[in-house]
């Protein structure tokens, strides 16, 4: 983890310049501001799941949201554009209900969609909610599913009622990340463990074998 996060840092470093020469400093402040954070909250969960020291459900979610990827996306998208002013990055940091619901669903289909796979080498978040709730794995893995749903409502109401501060391009942001995700992990599969299995029929059914219009 060390190793890993020195290097970004390092690759921040080179492109701190850019950033400079635009007038937005701040952007690589946050860039960087939300990769120290992705990697302390991947140490806290590491400790927790290869000694299979479930933690509590609550604390597993407050975590868990940042290690689904989401804010870091997020950040990383919102420091390559222009756009992105130094307001938006306060706005982002306030947590509204779009920022919560895209880092839901990377969270919950995650966890859903690798479950059979990585029960076998680590405890997962699911055996967090089967141990604090006392339920069935298949009630667990329906209650994230419904986590997920509920916030695919919430992005939906984002866009039904036009955010009087952010314009339409930032908000397409958690939508689109939140879209891959669905991807990756549709009907409870694994697409970043089985590629193959998982995306690569739906890459050659977008680019190699297309529907006719």
């Amino acid at each position: 983890m060390r190793t890993s996060y020195m290097a970004l840092l390092s690759f921040g470093d080179d492109i701190n310049n850019q950033f400079t020469r635009q007038g937005r400093s701040y952007a690589f402040d946050e860039y960087k501001g939300g990769w120290k954070q992705y990697a302390k909250t991947s140490y806290i969960e590491s400790g927790w799941f290869v000694t299979r020291e479930l933690p509590t459900i609550a604390d597993y979610l407050s975590n868990g949201l940042i290690t689904g990827l989401s804010y870091i996306l997020i950040t990383a998208t919102f420091a390559a554009m222009e756009r992105a002013t130094e307001d938006v990055f306060h706005w982002l940091s306030k947590n509204h209900k779009i920022v919560i619901a895209s880092a839901k669903i990377c969270r919950m289909i995650n966890d859903v969609g690798s479950y059979e796979s990585e029960k076998q080498r680590r405890a997962t978040g699911i055996e967090c909610y089967m141990k604090h709730y006392n339920v069935s794995e298949q009630e667990a893995l329906e209650k994230f599913e419904e986590i997920a749903e509920d916030a695919w409502k919430d992005i939906n109401e984002e866009f039904l009622i036009p955010s009087a501060t952010m314009p339409r391009e930032i908000l397409m942001r958690f939508l689109n990340i939140a879209r891959v995700v669905d991807v990756f992990y549709k009907h409870r599969e694994d697409g970043f463990t089985n590629p193959h299995k998982v995306l690569k029929p739906s890459i050659i059914a977008l680019l190699v074998d297309p529907v006719s219009v």
